[in-house]
């Protein structure tokens, strides 16, 4: 069938009439064949016209509700190649800007309209996306069409995922052509790819994606390895290293954007919900490279979009604390502070709300409980005084609204800060000693300072004063025997290694918080009638949580106990029914707990 001729000038510069344009064409479409390849060039001139103020409404409704019709996936199974291919194609990009078209110019009602009229094609739809994905997107045609048919499938995509009908269908599309899958791919082809315009492409597909990403990982039965780390070549090495090229190449730019950087941002917490991509990420320095995110965000001009930048301050928020609370979280912790987070969380209070309690909790969550509990740490409460020097110097509380919760919350870390301060500088006095674990120590039963003394590196718990006992230790002490005994249940308890530094400094901390709340530990020990008494002092919880038990009831508690448990409850036998142990739980990352004494 020849196509309209008045449509085919509309590709010029003459402005067209729409009255007579809009009647011919919507007749020659009503009885166009499915296979005429002549209909494109008259598809293509719809998108331009649309535009413009007076294009009629119920025109345009139909060329999308013919075009729809027009897609057949029968078709897909044996799709010509080579030049047919760009105009079937082509075809189907054109139909897609017009259906975000239609949605983007609709008003509710006429969206609904355009909703129904989706879902009825939905499965010839998808096929052609897909078809176009394969073809075009990631094929070998030139690449402006390349760049086109991907730019209309991410606003497809991107358009869609705000409208639920759609989107739960979207989410239902399962398989080797998943929604889930082709976002990834073109998400990968915008890092490999700089001529596709990599950056942008790799955030626009980041927001559906993040949709999409949140939506299926509600479902406990969701398969990382079959829908998105095989997919994409099997390695999660890889991925990680893509999204933290995302995230570098938009740190690299002299202004970052607000809104990219929130969307890779937000990709590193979407997909650190997976081990293996929570400790390659921390492994690729993203601790550090948030942390900078949330500083070049907080030094946006003040014209800038407010909603992006409270977005991204949340979501860098989000994903440092993720990072904190994973196993060996002081590592990250010490990283992030070194890195100027303290500054930088007092500087973005000028983006804030004064409560922060609904609206902003991770924020918030971060200075009042994260960072605090960590202070157990010597490496920790080190680079926070060298913070805090800093944030002396830029004079930064001066900017902090005293009636609000960040101020409460700075004095109240503040308030910490002195206290574990206090404690390391009578820790750094102490001459506490520490007995040689080799029973054939020259100094017998003296005491050495913790200073002079090394632990074993395999079991971490044997401990000498010398390389000498260390050796007669293992070669005739019967350590040689004992160590991977000692190791094994250490493994199974969730520990991690401390060093004898850390693990003293944690004792003496825990004992002055004995020492504050002895009156309250004896008389919830005279009222619950205990004798021989177990004291629990969790660092995992900020302030600290103190709490009494008899010996004979602990079994009854769900905390794993020690390994040496039994050991030491004989020895306590022998100081008499009043004797106390105490236990002392400080904080390696949520999924694993230390226990230091």
């Amino acid at each position: 069938m020849p196509l309209p001729r008045s449509k085919l000038k509309a590709k010029g510069k003459a402005k067209p009439s729409l009255s007579s344009e809009f009647s011919e064409l919507d007749d020659w479409l009503r009885t166009a064949q499915r296979d005429d390849i002549q209909a494109i060039p008259a598809i293509q001139a719809i998108v331009p016209l649309a535009l413009r103020s007076d294009f009629p409404d119920k025109s345009y409704e139909r060329v999308v509700e013919v075009l729809l019709s027009k897609f057949d996936s029968q078709k897909m199974i044996n799709l010509p190649r080579g030049a047919e291919c760009n105009l079937i194609a082509t075809l189907a990009m054109v139909a897609l800007q017009a259906i975000v078209l239609l949605f983007q110019q609709q008003p509710e009602r006429r969206e609904e309209v355009t909703t129904r009229r989706v879902l009825r094609a939905w499965g010839d739809l998808w096929a052609w996306i897909v078809f176009m994905n394969e073809e075009v997107v990631h094929g070998s045609v030139d690449m402006e069409s390349r760049v086109r048919a991907c730019t209309a499938i991410v606003c497809f995509l991107e358009a869609i995922t705000q409208i639920k009908p759609i989107f739960q269908v979207l989410l239902s599309t399962t398989g080797k052509s998943s929604a889930l899958t082709l976002m990834l791919k073109l998400w990968v082809l915008g890092a490999d790819a700089p001529f596709m315009h990599y950056r942008s492409l790799g955030i626009f597909v980041a927001h559906p994606l993040l949709d999409l990403l949140r939506k299926v990982l509600n479902d406990l039965r969701f398969d990382w390895d079959k829908n998105i780390i095989s997919p994409l070549g099997g390695n999660v090495e890889s991925i990680v290293k893509i999204a933290m090229k995302y995230l570098r190449d938009e740190l690299s730019q002299p202004t970052i954007d607000a809104r990219n950087a929130g969307a890779c941002v937000s990709l590193l917490s979407a997909l650190s919900d997976h081990d293996p991509f929570l400790f390659a990420f921390l492994s690729h320095g993203s601790v550090s490279a948030v942390t900078q995110v949330l500083y070049r965000t907080t030094t946006l001009p003040s014209e800038s979009d407010h909603n992006w930048i409270t977005h991204t301050i949340d979501e860098s928020c989000l994903y440092l604390m993720i990072a904190c609370e994973a196993p060996d979280g002081a590592t990250w912790v010490h990283q992030t502070v070194d890195a100027q987070l303290l500054p930088t969380l007092l500087a973005a209070s000028k983006w804030l709300p004064r409560s922060l309690a609904s609206t902003h909790k991770e924020y918030f969550l971060l200075l009042s409980d994260v960072i605090p509990k960590y202070l157990i740490y010597v490496t920790v409460i080190r680079a926070v005084r060298k913070a805090i020097t800093v944030i002396d110097g830029l004079r930064l509380e001066d900017n902090l609204d005293k009636a609000g919760d960040i101020w409460k919350a700075w004095c109240d870390f503040k308030s910490c800060v002195a206290s574990r301060l206090e404690a390391k500088e009578s820790y750094d006095r102490s001459t506490m000693g520490v007995l040689c674990s080799n029973k054939e120590c020259p100094l017998g039963a003296r005491p050495s300072s913790y200073k002079k003394m090394s632990r074993c590196a395999q079991c971490n718990r044997a401990q000498y004063c010398s390389k000498e006992c260390q050796k007669v230790h293992w070669t005739k002490g019967g350590h040689k025997a004992n160590c991977q005994r000692w190791d094994a249940p250490q493994k199974g308890e969730g520990a991690s290694s401390l060093s004898l530094q850390d693990n003293t400094y944690a004792i003496r901390i825990a004992l002055e918080d004995i020492k504050a709340h002895a009156t309250e530990l004896l008389r919830s020990k005279k009222a619950q009638k205990i004798g021989r008494a177990l004291i629990i002092v969790d660092h995992t919880y900020h302030p600290a949580k103190l709490s009494i038990h008899s010996l004979n009831a602990i079994h009854e508690r769900d905390d794993p106990l020690p390994s040496q448990w039994d050991r030491m409850v004989s020895q306590a036998a022998f100081f008499g029914p009043e004797t106390a142990i105490y236990r002392v739980i400080i904080p390696a990352g949520e999924a694993c707990r230390r226990y230091a004494g």
